[in-house]
């Protein structure tokens, strides 16, 4: 009985311990701990990059892309970038949206361009996307995942060790 009473306690710990990794974790603001490196990070960002650019119609609009690489390059100097290790472009879709990726891409699709009206609202946006680069959400997005799967095979382990079936 009490070896049974210390597997339980013993799983009960293990998934108090993973609870914080499995549930809520995509709300913490500044992820603690980096689980994937800087590199990897970098790695997946240009490999997103690399199938999105097949998929996606590049813009043949050159005021578009015109307005995308004077307002990049000038927010990218006065964030302390190298803008020519940057690669932008205007993709041809109706969404409002835009994005950057590790790796030094970023994208903006052609509705981007209906709702900022002129090159300081299109600023806000790119220099939006470019302070979640700087500021490594990526890097904390891959790092929970990691936590969040860890937690899992942690818990998964504990219930195998008490011999709970799931």
């Amino acid at each position: 009985v009490l070896e049974l009473a210390l597997h339980a306690v013993e799983g009960l710990l293990a998934g108090v311990a993973a609870a914080p990794m499995i549930a809520g974790c995509d709300e913490i603001d500044g992820f603690p701990i980096q689980l994937v490196s800087d590199d990897k990070v970098r790695q997946l960002g240009i490999e997103s990059w690399e199938r999105t650019r097949p998929k996606t119609p590049v813009s043949q609009s050159r005021d578009l892309q015109r307005a995308l690489q004077v307002v990049g390059r000038r927010l990218l100097s006065a964030a302390g970038e190298d803008p020519t290790r940057w690669e932008m472009v205007v993709f041809a879709r109706n969404e409002p949206n835009a994005f950057a990726l590790p790796g030094g891409k970023i994208g903006v699709f052609e509705g981007m361009f209906q709702v900022a009206a002129n090159e300081d609202q299109l600023a806000a946006v790119i220099g939006h996307e470019i302070g979640h680069i700087q500021a490594e959400h990526s890097q904390e997005r891959l790092s929970v995942a990691a936590a969040k799967q860890f937690g899992l095979r942690l818990v998964s382990a504990a219930l195998q060790i008490g011999d709970v079936a799931y």
